[in-house]
This record gives C-alpha cells, sequence and structure tokens, in this order.
C-alpha cells in the first residue's frame, strides 16, 4: 500500500467513525450496514475504494450516501467474480468480523491490526472484498462457512484501547474458524458437485477458476437457465440426505483436537480440506483419527510435520480404512448388546450403537462403510439367532421341545442393519385415561 492510500483510507476511517457514532445512538444510521461500510474502509487495503472516498473526503457525499456507497461498490466487486446466477461470494475473513470487532478501537490501531492480520496470511486468504479470492457457492453452504449463522461469528466489539498485539491474540480463534469452515466446505463434495453441475450447464470445466471476464459472460449465459445455483444445491443436498450422505457441518473444535492450541493457518487449512473431502466435519467418535490411521502419519506428526502427516493420512480417508474401523467398533458393540436386547429389531441396536462414522463418508469410504456394517450386521444377527434358537429348543420343565417358538424364530428375521430410526407407534391409552375428561367430571371434550 502506498502512502497516499495509506492515509486516505486512515482520514477516511477517522471521519466516518466521528460521523457515524452519534447517528447510530440516535438511531438516524442503522447499525448493520454501516458496520458494513466501515468493514470496507478498514479490510480493502487497496485502491478500489479510493475514488468513493474521495468523494467522500471532500464533502461531495454525506455519510449516509457514503454507507450506501461503499455497501454498493462492495456488492459490486463480489458480482465481478460470479459465473452463475444465484451464486453468493464468500469472504473467507468474514467482512464484518473485523468491522464489528475494530469498531471501537481507533481507527489507526483497526487499520494496523487487518495489515498485520493481512501480512501473516497466505496470500489467498486476505481480508477485503477480491473477487478472485472469494468462495463462490450457494446461499445454504454460504451459511456453513459462516458456522450455521450469518451473525453468530461476526457480531460483538472489543473494549477500546487494546494492543495491537493483544487485539491480533484474540482474533485469532475467529480466523481459525473463519479458515477452517471456508476450506471444510469449499473441499466438500456437495460443493464440487454444485461447481461441477454448474459448468456441465455451461459446457465449461472449473469455471470457478476462470478469469472475471470469462465469468462475467458465463453469469449472462446463465440468465436464461431454469434453475439457479440455490436451486442446484438444494438438489444436490436432497439428494445427499436421501443416499445416507446427508452435508455434515464443519466443527471447529477438531483443529485444536488435532493440531494443538496454536495451530498455523497452513495446517487449519490443510486439515479443513481433508475432513471436508471426506465429509467428516462432527468432533466424537471420529475424533480426530484420520491423522493416525497410517504408520507414515503418525511418523510425521510426531516429527512435528503436521501438514505432511495429514497429507499422509488422507489415503485412509479415500479408502475407507478410517471409517472401517470406527464401522467395526460399532459393529463389536451392537454385538454386545445383542444379548441384552432380547426381541429388540437389531437395525435399531445398531443405530444405538452409534454408526456415526457412516454419516460422513464419501466414495468409496461409503462402500467400504456400508459393506463392513453389513457384515457386522450378518454376524450379530446370527448371534442372536442361535441364542435364542438355544432358549426354544432347551428342554422345559415339563420335557418337551417348544417347535412352535423355533418355527416361528427361523421366519422372518429382521433385515440387515440400515441406519434409519423408525419411531415407534404411541401405546393406547388405558380405560382409565379414556375416561378422564376435563376438569375430572368424567366426560370428555368431542369438540
Amino acid at each position: 500500500m502506498d502512502k497516499e492510500l495509506e492515509n486516505l483510507l486512515v482520514s477516511a476511517a477517522i471521519k466516518f467513525k466521528e460521523e457515524a457514532e452519534p447517528l447510530l445512538k440516535s438511531k438516524q444510521l442503522n447499525k448493520s450496514p454501516t458496520v458494513r461500510a466501515y468493514s470496507n474502509i478498514i479490510n480493502q487495503q487497496g485502491p478500489e475504494f479510493a475514488k468513493l472516498l474521495d468523494r467522500y473526503m471532500s464533502g461531495e457525499i454525506g455519510i449516509d450516501e457514503a454507507v450506501r456507497k461503499l455497501n454498493s461498490r462492495e456488492t459490486t466487486l463480489i458480482g465481478k467474480g460470479s459465473f452463475y446466477k444465484g451464486l453468493q461470494g464468500h469472504h473467507i475473513i468474514y467482512q464484518k468480523l473485523l468491522g464489528n470487532r475494530l469498531f471501537n478501537q481507533d481507527p489507526k490501531t483497526a487499520l494496523l491490526v487487518v495489515k498485520n492480520l493481512a501480512d501473516k496470511l497466505p496470500d489467498d486468504i486476505k481480508p477485503g472484498t477480491d473477487p478472485n479470492k472469494l468462495i463462490y457457492t450457494s446461499r445454504d453452504l454460504h451459511r456453513f462457512m459462516h458456522g450455521g449463522d450469518f451473525k453468530n461469528l461476526t457480531t460483538g466489539g472489543l473494549q477500546a484501547g487494546a494492543s495491537v498485539d493483544n487485539l491480533l491474540e484474540y482474533l485469532d480463534p475467529n480466523v481459525v474458524e473463519a479458515v477452517y469452515n471456508a476450506e471444510y466446505v469449499k473441499a466438500n463434495p456437495a460443493q464440487k458437485q454444485l461447481i461441477d453441475r454448474i459448468g456441465e450447464a455451461l459446457g465449461v470445466t472449473n469455471p470457478d477458476q476462470l478469469d472475471t471476464k470469462a465469468k462475467g459472460r458465463l453469469l449472462r449465459a446463465s440468465k436464461d437457465f431454469p434453475m439457479d445455483a440455490n436451486q442446484i444445491s438444494d438438489e444436490i443436498l436432497r439428494q445427499g440426505r436421501m443416499a445416507g450422505q446427508g452435508f455434515v457441518p464443519p466443527d471447529v473444535s477438531n483443529v485444536y483436537k488435532a493440531l494443538g492450541r496454536n495451530p498455523t493457518i497452513e495446517a487449519v487449512q490443510a486439515l479443513a480440506q481433508q475432513r471436508g473431502l471426506a465429509n467428516i466435519g462432527l468432533s466424537g467418535p471420529m475424533g480426530a483419527v484420520g491423522l493416525t490411521t497410517t504408520p507414515e502419519a503418525s511418523e510425521k506428526i510426531a516429527q512435528g510435520d503436521v501438514i505432511g502427516g495429514i497429507a499422509a493420512g488422507l489415503p485412509a480417508f479415500a479408502q475407507g480404512e478410517v471409517i472401517g474401523q470406527a464401522i467395526s467398533a460399532v459393529g463389536q458393540r451392537a454385538m454386545q448388546l445383542v444379548p441384552q436386547a432380547g426381541k429388540m429389531v437389531l437395525k435399531r441396536v445398531a443405530v444405538a450403537a452409534g454408526p456415526v462414522g457412516i454419516v460422513g463418508a464419501t466414495g468409496a469410504g461409503l462402500y467400504s462403510a456400508y459393506q463392513n456394517i453389513q457384515e457386522q450386521s450378518a454376524k450379530a444377527q446370527e448371534q442372536y439367532r442361535e441364542v435364542e434358537r438355544k432358549k426354544a429348543i432347551q428342554p422345559t420343565v415339563s420335557g418337551p421341545v417348544n417347535t412352535e417358538q423355533l418355527t416361528q424364530l427361523t421366519k422372518d428375521m429382521p433385515d440387515p442393519v440400515v441406519p434409519t430410526i423408525t419411531k415407534s407407534k404411541p401405546k393406547p391409552k388405558s380405560p382409565t385415561q379414556t375416561r378422564i375428561g376435563r376438569r375430572g367430571t368424567g366426560v370428555r371434550n368431542r369438540r
């Protein structure tokens, strides 16, 4: 950033904050768009808003018009990277995150925090609106990049007067979560299918990697298409749920389980891409086992090569080994439960045992997991049959074999385990419950 631009940004940020604060208190300005406009000033660190800020500094436009025009200019910049109707552009570092967190700070401090943060981040992850660095996705997947809610990770300011170093330290978990969520969804099969289907419709490969001029031509061509990006995404997610491959949201707690308290952004990116590709986003039984499922991965992590360890662990996910191990453990747990299960349907036993591993499986991993759970289910069912068969043929007090029960057991045995739960019908009310009506009158209200 040259000195002239830096001075313009500092002057504009100071003036904007001084004018905005009393108008926000008197509610003459709406907070959300005002903070968004302030975010555009401090986050951009480039010349994209310079002409507009010159007009604001000269008094040609007032603060209310500056808010509208700054946000409108941002929308235009986002649109330059779109290549299909309905797509939304996602800032990997949430646009309003820094605006909200730093709004109470001195504008010079806020700008310095953003500059230091930008210097620390990889080149493809920067604050501000660069169409070539945004991720273009559907509304629903965009929401998951924000942790499931567009507001919960971006609201709240920090107490005024904090140092640059303290502010950077405080912001670090927010940045880690933002990067993890974005990279996870970007690598997820649902996002990849969205881009692939859009490319098929447009007749191009990897439309998200084209330059902005080519993207603009594709966007104009897509205006006549019957479905927008959100409808395509909705169909992908619906089909995934029906196939048992529903989208599993990212869970940032996995970062700290796998990488410790102070992970590098590069390691966070690699972990997110690994788990996003495998669609394993939740903590719990799967945890971070993907990092330690191969000897090579374990050795690299032990030597401090976290990124190498993640890369070495990735084939285990792709081949379904990790998922197979999880399902195997579930099968063993199901077999332990069978003797106590009585005549419960075994598919409920398996679900109760927690076969969550297959929820996030995709591709070869899903197929491997499916085969494994079927095999474990068959073993569990055979054990159940054998236990009940022995009960049936064991002589009773009077001596004869219970042939009727034996015949019944060999018919209509449960189907192989399918990880779904069927709600049971409510029990019929007792005669006493039926007789008691309102106010204990003994007569039910039949209206």
